[in-house]
């Protein structure tokens, strides 16, 4: 299960929340202590689609809890990439969950559907175009793993998750544990002829090299914190292309 609160303190900590910034402290006030006894939690990306479309069902009271997760989902399905098809924008600039189902949703389904005789747009016109929210994954820069690739990410992954559903952050630990994980046979190091398997644009000492530039993602000690914090948000992603390419080219060497 992915936590949604800690997956939007990590956005804060990381300086990754963007415009989001400005729904911090509100919510921070509210669910910044954990014996509140209240937590968001999703399976997938799929699930946080389908929490986001029954929050903006159609209601004459939208709870405290409901508005605030209606952000941390929003904020999670914007970071992993997505937008809505409708609403191409929003997820990227996004208002509150009032505003959009009683704002966006409902003109929207006027323009479409109409209203009644009274001028009033019904409830199930509402429905109707919230069923029919797309949902669409930008093509993102990066690199693809493979099939096999992306078992051993899960299977190494402490929460048993996909790779497409981490953080940046979770992202590069878990590259790191692949690299090693693909690399270490009974104990020792295999050694790669990485150069003759990519025109020599890797080497060994890249390997190396990238392998301690992001071993700070893989603990948690006051040194890697602070390591962590002098990566920007370019950094991570280039850091994930790179890691993704080394270990793509390790599989498929070893697969042979």
């Amino acid at each position: 299960m992915i936590d949604l609160w800690i997956y939007f303190i990590d956005g804060f900590i990381n300086k990754q929340l963007g415009i989001y910034i400005k729904y911090f402290d509100n919510l921070n006030s509210r669910y910044g202590t954990k014996d509140n006894g209240i937590t968001f939690e999703i399976y997938d990306e799929n699930d946080a689609i389908d929490k986001f479309k029954v929050l903006v069902e159609p209601s004459n009271d939208y709870k405290p809890d409901e508005c605030a997760e209606f952000i941390f989902i929003c904020y999670y399905l914007y970071k992993e990439g997505y937008y809505i098809e409708q609403f191409p924008n929003f997820l990227s600039r996004p208002s509150n969950l009032v505003d959009f189902a009683n704002g966006d949703i409902r003109s929207r389904a006027r323009n479409i559907y109409g209203t009644d005789s009274r001028g009033n747009v019904a409830w199930a016109s509402r429905k109707e175009l919230i069923d029919n929210l797309k949902f669409k994954k930008k093509e993102n820069h990066l690199v693809k793993s493979s099939k096999g690739l992306k078992d051993i990410f899960k299977t190494i992954s402490t929460r048993n998750s996909n790779f497409e559903n981490m953080g940046l952050e979770e992202k590069l630990q878990e590259i790191c544990n692949a690299i090693e994980n693909m690399l270490k046979i009974n104990g020792n190091f295999v050694t790669i002829d990485y150069e003759k398997y990519s025109f020599g644009f890797i080497s060994e000492k890249k390997v190396i090299n990238f392998r301690k530039k992001t071993q700070c993602f893989r603990h948690a000690d006051e040194k890697s914190i602070k390591e962590r914090e002098s990566f920007s948000e370019t950094d991570k992603n280039f850091c994930i292309n790179f890691g993704l390419t080394i270990c793509n080219l390790i599989y498929d060497i070893l697969k042979k």
